[in-house]
């Protein structure tokens, strides 16, 4: 054991001597170490987060994301209302079956005095089947995507915060998006994000049903 300390000790000292002589040698190594690790990690933290972890959502090991491969059609918009109809009428295959809609960047308030904020609609029965509640307020409901009535958003938690100082009393309020009235009816758990099958989860700061 000892010999062999020695000769390992010994190997060592005569690499670093002659790393510390020959610096490009070092310098390139170096580089090739710092090229292959900087990729591999990022691709390992990508596949834990999206892969291998599980889902922040209730039941995560039962969830399915359905999409249309259309071949060479980039940019399709997805599955149409009617087809996710015909998926629900698998009873025997889904328990149930949501949609989402394409991310968006909307406005808020009024034309003099407009802010950006990130939106994204869904059906009422999506966060029920994801097992999230809001904190105040109610679900999306069937009877919030009929004609006439005024559309309802549910806030996300830190953009409740950073926008109304966290106060429950917003809830029955209306907001100015896109031009047009909407009824806070919720506010959404904190560190909730939605998984949209295009990236990662990541929060938005209003949810609409549709």
């Amino acid at each position: 054991r000892g010999r062999m300390t020695f000769h390992l000790g010994s190997n060592v000292r005569q690499a670093a001597r002659r790393l510390s002589f020959e610096w490009r040698f070092t310098l390139a190594i170096v580089a090739i170490l710092a090229i292959g690790i900087g990729p591999a990690s990022t691709m390992l933290s990508v596949l834990n987060n999206v892969l291998l972890k599980p889902l922040p959502y209730a039941d995560p090991e039962r969830l399915a994301l359905v999409r249309i491969q259309l071949g060479q059609v980039k940019n399709h918009p997805g599955l149409a209302q009617d087809e996710i109809k015909d998926f629900r009428e698998l009873k025997d295959v889904f328990a149930a079956v949501e949609g989402e809609g394409r991310p968006a960047d909307s406005s808020l308030g009024p034309p003099d005095a407009l802010e950006p904020v990130t939106t994204i609609a869904m059906t009422p029965g999506l966060l029920p089947m994801l097992g999230v509640s809001p904190v105040y307020g109610r679900q999306f409901e069937e009877r919030d995507v009929a004609d006439g009535v005024v559309p309802p958003v549910m806030l996300d938690y830190g953009f409740w915060r950073a926008r109304f100082g966290g106060s429950p009393a917003v809830i029955g309020t209306n907001l100015i998006v896109d031009g047009r009235p909407a009824e806070i009816v919720g506010v959404l758990p904190g560190g909730f994000k939605l998984t949209t099958g295009r990236a990662g989860p990541q929060p938005f700061d209003l949810y609409r049903p549709v």
